[in-house]
């Protein structure tokens, strides 16, 4: 049943290219295939794990397939022109609790910087990676980073291409990417590799003309919006004794302004709720009410056409007032992260669909499976363009 919320993620990612794919028929003429190698190393999530994971390399194999958007649609040209796709990669290392790994994801690989020649790029990825190697008391006790064989994949990317010929490119970048299966089941630190890699980029028919510029640029004006989302996800932990499965929920009330088509910025104030939390109590202690507390937060969204991609920063306003039993360190850190990918549906793009992840600091709380709506929405009257 956990392995079966996991697999949602693939098939949404999934869904999500598929969509982009099919938005034009001729699509297909603009298909690309690139291989590529990598080395790099083992990086730990937990401060105890750096010193043992550095020490360990991690060898590469990855093969994309991709579509180069040309600027047929306007949200193309506004995010200069983009290419996704999906790519399958394979990973082993020298190190015996990692022996290999496959993941299958979505990818959007954008530009920073664009010359005839050359130019600078960046590449956002996630889907799912499977482990041949995994947790188990009795014959794997050692490998407390990695708790199932079906996991999150996270792939962020920073590199440069070079135009070979009208049909090849030489691609290089340095990688990081991140495992781990959201905390629905212990033990699950996670593994995170970097890594600098080289590939080969071939346009299957030809490299297409890229149009960037508009002939006329739509008039756009900026969106405005309060909207509810409820996340619910569930966790696995040891607190309270024994390993139980715990039910959380985030409910966040905020404000958004799209001010670009394809960028969006807000705040509000996350109302969270996790039954974990009552259990670090001593026994008699443990009222439900102790596990609510609340935060504000800030966000940005980039935008491919329905796709979002979702950041935000945030730092708790509440919270119960206690010690974690590790040498009385507070459980909570002041702040966390939440990241995400979510898609947009309605005539309007009212509601959407996501799946995030809240972070304290690289550490994951749990996965939340999200719906959020645009109750109140009012255009600027002024046009940009």
């Amino acid at each position: 049943m956990k392995n079966d919320k996991l697999i949602i993620i693939i098939l949404f990612l999934v869904f999500a290219n598929a969509t982009l794919f099919a938005q034009k028929k001729n699509n297909f003429k603009d298909l690309y295939i690139e291989p590529s190698i990598s080395y790099g190393r083992l990086i730990g999530t937990e401060e105890e794990d750096f010193s043992n994971l550095v020490a360990h390399s991690t060898y590469n194999f990855a093969i994309s397939f991709g579509r180069q958007s040309t600027g047929s649609q306007n949200w193309e040209k506004y995010l200069g022109c983009p290419d996704y796709g999906v790519t399958f990669k394979y990973g082993t290392s020298n190190y015996e609790l990692f022996p290999q790994r496959f993941a299958l994801l979505g990818y959007v690989n954008g530009r920073i910087f664009q010359r005839e020649k050359f130019g600078l790029t960046y590449k956002l990825g996630g889907g799912l990676s499977y482990w041949t190697s995994i947790y188990d008391a009795e014959t794997n006790p050692d490998n407390i980073y990695i708790g199932t064989a079906l996991n999150c994949h996270i792939h962020l990317e920073l590199g440069t291409y070079f135009r070979v010929s009208k049909n090849s490119d030489i691609t290089f970048a340095a990688l990081i990417s991140h495992s781990s299966n959201g905390t629905v089941k212990l033990p699950n630190r996670g593994a995170n590799g970097v890594a600098l890699q080289a590939g080969y980029r071939y346009h299957i028919n030809g490299r297409k003309e890229i149009n960037k510029e508009f002939d006329i640029k739509p008039e756009f004006f900026p969106k405005n919006s309060f909207y509810i989302n409820i996340g619910p996800g569930f966790l696995e932990s040891r607190k309270g004794g024994g390993l139980n499965t715990y039910f959380a929920c985030t409910t966040q009330i905020g404000f958004a302004r799209m001010c670009r088509p394809s960028f969006r910025y807000g705040a509000g104030i996350d109302l969270m709720y996790s039954a974990e939390i009552p259990m670090m109590l001593p026994e008699g202690e443990r009222e439900q009410w102790k596990g609510f507390n609340s935060a504000v937060y800030a966000n940005v969204d980039i935008l491919y056409n329905r796709f979002v991609v979702h950041i935000a920063f945030a730092t708790y306003i509440y919270r119960y007032d206690y010690r974690s039993d590790y040498e009385g360190k507070p459980f909570f850190l002041p702040y966390y992260e939440r990241v995400g990918v979510k898609y947009q549906l309605g005539k309007n793009r009212n509601h959407s669909l996501g799946i995030c992840m809240k972070v304290h600091l690289g550490s994951i709380d749990h996965i939340e499976w999200t719906y959020g709506f645009q109750f109140l929405n009012w255009n600027d009257k002024k046009a940009k363009r």
